[in-house]
């Protein structure tokens, strides 16, 4: 029996052949099949790092208007509060394009 690395492959060999594909082959189907049901059970928190900078962001934003006196430093620092806000979902989109975020950052239940 081949070892097939992935369920494309598995899914191709059993859906290509004319007569009824061997049992080897439908049992690691059944196999792969199961594994990514159960690897997709969970909840994605993928949007959560972004939460978590959005609100620390406000906070940092709030804390600024009420405690220092308007001027130079208190526009540079919410200057500085804004990139960072801009660049924490920035940097979640970037990690869900590029690095399959919505399936890593995931909390098995």
């Amino acid at each position: 029996m081949k070892d097939y690395d992935n369920l494309d492959d598995l899914l191709k060999k059993s859906l290509s052949s004319k007569d009824i594909p061997s049992i080897g082959v439908n049992v690691d189907l059944k196999i792969k099949i199961n594994n990514q049901i159960e690897e997709s059970k969970g909840i994605s928190i993928w949007w959560l790092p972004m939460v978590v900078s959005t609100i620390m962001t406000g906070m940092g934003y709030t804390f600024l208007k009420v405690f220092l006196l308007p001027g130079v430093i208190q526009n540079v620092l919410i200057l500085l509060s804004a990139l960072s806000l801009i660049f924490s979902i920035v940097m979640t989109v970037v990690g869900m394009k590029y690095f399959e975020l919505r399936k890593g950052a995931r909390v098995n239940i």
